[in-house]
């Protein structure tokens, strides 16, 4: 019984809307990177994470954020043409930034190939994150939406597709979690547990019925 109750308190925050999550330590993060993106080579992952672990920190927002915005605008690719809009870098940040005052103010000399420069890109990023959440602007969504659209359609959308890759590292966090203690007691079980695919738990969401719900809120 005791087993069950922890377990079931383990899971529960899988689908959490959001959690304070800026004390992961480096090696959560190494682990959340390779959770969304495992083919990437072990180089390129701490680098990854100690750049995302010092702007996280620096600008309070939480890591996975980061983690998922990468992952959707880019999926970790470093070398992508410049889009349509001028998006630059593995963080896709638009060229304009490069001329915003805040922005100048904040990052002294910065110029547009910086932008491209994966360890820069994530401070930018989280600088730019920090700024849209103290802004007045996020309403029903989440302020992260902001970062790719100021359309509440095309938000919308956005928050389907990063909290997707969110939910997916939460679930394989918790289920990391619910291993390491279940072993301490039970390592059958643990192996039972850990044969649970998160993509079970993802497919159980209906992301259609959650856009309608978000639409509902935004009439009301």
């Amino acid at each position: 019984m005791r087993f069950v109750l922890i377990t079931l308190l383990i899971f529960q925050g899988v689908l959490r809307a959001e959690e304070d999550l800026g004390s992961l330590s480096l090696e959560s993060i190494e682990r959340a990177i390779i959770w969304v993106k495992p083919s990437l080579e072990t180089k390129k992952v701490t680098s990854y994470a100690r750049a995302i672990l010092k702007a996280s920190t620096r600008y309070k927002i939480d890591p996975l954020t980061l983690i998922a915005i990468a992952h959707q605008e880019s999926s970790f690719r470093e070398n992508l043409p410049m889009g349509r809009a001028g998006e630059l870098g593995m963080l896709q940040i638009r060229r304009s930034w490069v001329q915003n005052p805040k922005f100048k103010k904040a990052f002294k000399n910065v110029k547009e190939h910086d932008l491209k420069n994966p360890v820069k890109a994530f401070t930018y990023a989280a600088w730019i994150l920090n700024d849209l959440k103290r802004s007045k602007l996020s309403q029903k969504l989440p302020y992260w939406t902001l970062y790719n659209a100021r359309k509440f359609e095309n938000r919308l959308k956005y928050y389907l597709r990063v909290k997707r890759h969110l939910t997916a590292m939460e679930t394989k966090k918790e289920r990391y979690k619910a291993v390491e203690v279940v072993e301490q007691w039970q390592p059958e079980m643990s192996r039972r547990i850990f044969r649970t695919q998160p993509r079970d738990l993802l497919n159980q969401i209906n992301w259609h019925q959650k856009a309608l719900e978000v639409l509902k809120d935004q009439e009301s």
